[in-house]
Parts: C-alpha cells; structure tokens; sequence
C-alpha cells in the first residue's frame, strides 16, 4: 500500500503540451496490435505467481477510461510474431480514422507496423503511444516519417503485480 502511494503522489510531468493525459471523450484512439483484446500474454512466461482473474486487456481498460467506447477502433494489424493478410491496411484504415494511435505489438513487428501507417499520420497532427520494449522514441518516430507527437510507456515488471509504475517518455513533437 505504501509503494502505491508514493508512486501515485511522486510522479511529475515535465512538459505536455496538451499531448498527455488522453482525454475521456472528444478524441477517437485507433488501437493496433495483436495485445490489443490479449489477457493470456499480458502477463508474460515470467509471471508465475499472477492472478489471470485481476488482468484485463489494452482494449478493456481503455473502453472502460473513455467516455463513448465506440470511440475505440481495436485492429490486429499483425501477428504476435508474424505479418497477417490486409493487417497493415486495416491499420492504416484505423489510424486514418483516429487522433491517437496506440500501438501494442512486438518490438520485432514495429517497424514494419511503423513505416505501414506512416503515411496515414503525415496528414494531419496525431499522437503515437507505444508500449514495445527496446524501441525508442527517436526510431518510432524515423520510421513514422518524423514530425509526429511519439510518447513511449515502458511498464515495469513490478505493474504486473500491481505495485509498479509505468515510465513515459514523449519526443520533442
């Protein structure tokens, strides 16, 4: 109790500019990636001590923090570890559609998920949120095409068992 307390009242944004926090309604959020609707591989092989029945999926809480839930377009995109017929053009489909996309698919799919829908972004101000390990800001942000609002969340081990905290890191746009 006392970890989620200082984690909750410790955190400080240091520049936004109205990027960060997602608002409730107004906006559509194209959500893109296998992980989206996924609850058996939130947790990862690591977690052999979790509790499946505490989990929800990307798409679930979302839905949950949005005023309209219909303002959510959940698409696949790729495979876990593969490319999936007409997944990057419904991607690109979604991310037209949207204000903001966030992507939840493997470090090993990004660029090529990235540089698929890049064009769909160069039209109009959007931001991109990924939560792939190991990729980084600057790259996400190459392969989109560059100019574009880019914030990388990074959730710590620890969030799986519900006393950790998500780092977030947004590029210069």
């Amino acid at each position: 109790a006392l970890a989620r307390t200082v984690a909750r009242r410790s955190v400080v944004m240091l520049k936004n500019d109205d990027v960060l926090p997602l608002r409730r309604a107004g906006q559509k959020i194209a959500l893109i990636g296998p992980f989206a609707n996924d609850r058996e591989n939130l947790a990862g092989c690591w977690n052999i001590f979790g509790d499946g029945t505490r989990e929800i999926d990307l798409a679930t809480g979302l839905r949950a923090a949005l005023a309209d839930p219909a303002a959510l377009a959940v698409i696949d995109g790729c495979g876990i570890e593969e490319a999936i017929p007409g997944g990057v053009d419904a991607a690109c489909e979604a991310a037209r559609a949207c204000d903001v996309v966030v992507l939840a698919v493997k470090p090993q799919q990004m660029a090529g998920v990235a540089r698929g829908i890049a064009s769909e972004l160069a039209e109009r101000r959007r931001v991109v949120v990924s939560i792939a390990a190991g990729i980084t800001a600057a790259q996400l942000e190459r392969w989109l095409g560059g100019n574009i609002a880019v914030v990388r969340t990074m959730p710590n081990t620890p969030a799986l068992l519900g006393a950790g905290v998500t780092g977030l890191f947004a590029s210069e746009r």
